[in-house]
Formats: C-alpha cells, structure tokens, sequence
C-alpha cells in the first residue's frame, strides 16, 4: 500500500486485486486517514483505471521537472482532487534542473463519505505532500496497481505500448510503440525524449498489449522504441547519472 505519515496524520491508498477491473474499468480503492481526531476508511469503487494511472504518471512526471505550472486533476465520480504545486520563482524562468533539485508539493483532496450510504458527509480533508514525500507514495501505489493491473490485463493486442521514463525518474510512463513487441518492464531503451528530441536510454516502467479502440495514443503517430539499450550502455548511462547527482 501507498501510506506517508505526515505531522502526526497517516494517510494511505490501496489497491485491492481482488476482480480490480469491474465494467467501466474502475478499480478498487481503500483510503484511509487515521490520526487523535480522524479515523476515516473508505472503500471506493469509482476510481477510473486511466485516472489512477494519469495521478501516478503526473506526480512521477512532476519530480521529473516536466511541469512549469501547477496541474489540477479532478477525480469527480470519487470525490478527489489532485493538485501539483512545481518549484516556481516569481517573474524568473526555472530550469529543469532546478524543477528537479527543488521541493515541489502535491495537495490531495478528499470529499468524506459515508460508508453504509455512499454519501458525502460534507467534510473536505486535503494532504499536503512534499518532494520526498511524493517520491515514496507515488512510487508504491505505482507499484501496487501495477501489481494488481498484471493479473488483469490482455497479453494479446496487435500493438505493444510501452511507457517510458528518463533515468532515475521512474514512473512518468510517456508511450511509445515497441514495433519489434520484445520490451519487458524493468528494461532500458533507446528512444527520442525531451523538447529537443535527443535519442537517450529510457526505463521501461511497463507495458500495454492494445489494439485501436484501446490504445493511449493514435499508433499511427505516437514515438516509436528504437532498440533495446546493451548492458555495457545501460551501466555507462547509469554511472553517469550517479556522478551527475553526487556534484
């Protein structure tokens, strides 16, 4: 499960894989808020599959330092909103560089229910997470729902979609086309990333066997995988990382 403990406040979401995937592909979720006042737990079953993957992809995407502006994500049928606070310096342009190496915050709001009726309680109670903080939650609930996606979903589709991150900021998951459909999870690719284009190494956060009407992009326009990086490669890419974040 995804739990952060914040001044005294626990705040957790999980995903059950019991029959995760029900019509509509919504998923099952637990969120509970326990601190001396709260003691909140809420089974939902109104969280769309593509929206828990758009709040772990635009958190993960956020500590990348892809974001200039804040980004407002609103989950209604659930009763969450989502909003990413990037590092920002009035009237000054930020860099990416400086996007990544500066706190950032993520404020999660929850409209309260009732768990016999399934109704609003009329209470609102917002977590606000920091950098590190996002960093861990983001990266189990990742975890977990790819975990619980894994026993669900197709392992046929006439296309391969694979979802991509720069190094050492997993989770982003930015689709490409694997035409060759020989890429697994957990590999590194070479492929065109950035405003500028430039063919790097990629991880591969994870897969989606898709045809047409299932696909997250037009596969006929979406960015294609080029190769799978060698080891040599990956080893020289990821030392190279290591050096760069020791300075």
């Amino acid at each position: 499960m995804a739990t952060v403990h914040l001044r005294g406040t626990e705040f957790t979401v999980s995903v059950l894989p019991p029959k995760m995937f029900s019509s509509g592909y919504q998923v099952k979720t637990e969120i509970c808020i326990k601190n001396e006042f709260v003691n909140y737990r809420y089974l939902s079953k109104d969280v769309f599959a593509h929206e828990l993957e758009l709040w772990i992809m635009e958190a993960a995407r956020l500590l990348a330092g892809a974001y200039k502006e804040p980004r407002i994500l609103k989950f209604e049928r659930a009763g969450i909103g989502v909003d990413l606070y990037p590092y920002q310096k009035e009237g000054e342009e930020v860099s990416r560089e400086e996007l990544r190496a500066n706190d950032c915050l993520m404020s999660v709001s929850l409209a309260m229910r009732s768990k016999k009726e399934n109704t609003y309680l009329g209470g609102v109670y917002a977590i606000i997470l920091h950098r590190q903080e996002i960093k861990s939650f983001i990266y189990n609930l990742r975890r977990e729902y790819e975990k619980a996606y894994e026993k669900v979903q197709s392992k046929r589709g006439k296309y391969l979609f694979v979802g991509l991150s720069p190094l050492g900021y997993e989770g982003c998951c930015y689709w490409y086309l694997d035409l060759a459909q020989k890429v697994r999870p957990g590999d590194y690719v070479w492929a065109e990333m950035g405003r500028h284009n430039k063919e790097q190494i990629l991880f591969v956060d994870c897969v989606r066997y898709c045809n047409e009407d299932s696909a997250p992009h037009d596969p006929s326009t979406v960015r294609r995988v080029i190769d799978v990086a060698g080891e040599d490669e990956v080893r020289l890419a990821l030392d190279k990382l290591k050096s760069e974040e020791s300075k």
